[in-house]
């Protein structure tokens, strides 16, 4: 099983993102990610509900946990759906 570690670099890397462009778009200060990461080291509650809310497609669950692990990968693909239909439709306005 991933470790929370593990994950947060998931989400990085599906949402193409530094670690510095994720610690801004979350809000949080420069470098805490970063160094959370590289110390493998404990993430406050605070900075994991921040990620949940900037990317809800990421359950509060599996970030934690890694919970639902194996709906994961069907979840983001149905988002990713839902995301191109809607630039579709929104291109046609």
């Amino acid at each position: 099983m991933a470790s929370i570690h593990e994950r947060i670099l998931t989400i990085l890397d599906e949402q193409k993102l530094s670690i510095a462009a994720f610690e801004r778009a979350i809000g949080v200060g420069r470098n805490s990610i970063s160094m959370a990461l590289r110390k493998k080291s404990a993430i406050d509650h605070i900075v994991l509900k921040k990620i949940n809310d900037k990317f809800p497609m990421y359950s509060f669950g599996w970030i934690i946990s890694g919970q639902n692990e194996g709906n994961h990968d069907s979840a983001l693909e149905l988002t990713r759906d839902v995301m191109l239909l809607f630039e579709k439709w929104k291109s046609k306005i």
